[in-house]
C-alpha cells in the first residue's frame, strides 16, 4: 500500500479501471519484507504489471521506473537517469523532453494549492485515489490467495 499505490494510480490514470487483478508476493513484516507483483488485466486482454515493496537492505537507494509498450514503440523511464526514452518500432530511439522537476514535490504543491484555494482537484481527483486503494486491496487479497484472479466489481 505504501509504495505501489502510486504505480496503481498511474495505471488507472493511463488505462482506467481494470477488469480483474491478480498478485503474488511475500510478506514477513517482522523482518521488514513486504513485496508484491501485481497484474491489472483489462477488457482488451492488455495487462499492466506493477512490482515493488520493501525487501532491500536500508542502504539500497529508492528507485522507480516504468515501461509502456505500444504498437508504435516503447517509452521507458528510470529514476536514476531522470529521463524518458522513446524506442520506436523502426529501431531508433530518442530522449523525450520532460519537465525537470520532482514529481512528488509537484503533486504535494498542487494538493496544497487546492486545499488553500478550497477547490476540488482536477488532476488525480479523490475518486481516482479511492479506486487506487480498492485495487491495492484486491491485489493484497489475491496475494493472500496465491495469485487468484479477482474481478474489479466497483
Amino acid at each position: 500500500m505504501d509504495l505501489l499505490i502510486h504505480d496503481i494510480d498511474f495505471c488507472l490514470h493511463l488505462f482506467g479501471r481494470p477488469e480483474a487483478v491478480s498478485a503474488v508476493g511475500y510478506a514477513d513484516l517482522d523482518r521488514g519484507i513486504d513485496w508484491i507483483e501485481g497484474r491489472l488485466r483489462y477488457e482488451d486482454r492488455n495487462t499492466a504489471i506493477v512490482t515493488g515493496g520493501w525487501h532491500h537492505p536500508k542502504s539500497f537507494p529508492f528507485r522507480m521506473e516504468y515501461t509502456v509498450v505500444s504498437d508504435g514503440g516503447t517509452l521507458e523511464f528510470r529514476s536514476g537517469e531522470m529521463s524518458v526514452t522513446l524506442f520506436d518500432a523502426s529501431g531508433s530511439s530518442e530522449k523525450v523532453d520532460v519537465l525537470e522537476a520532482d514529481a512528488f514535490v509537484q503533486e504535494l504543491t498542487y494538493f496544497a494549492e487546492c486545499a488553500r484555494e478550497n477547490r476540488q482537484p482536477e488532476l488525480c481527483p479523490p475518486e481516482e485515489s479511492a479506486m487506487a486503494v480498492r485495487v491495492a486491496r484486491l491485489l493484497m487479497a489475491s496475494r493472500e490467495r496465491n495469485g487468484e484472479e479477482i474481478p474489479c466489481r466497483f
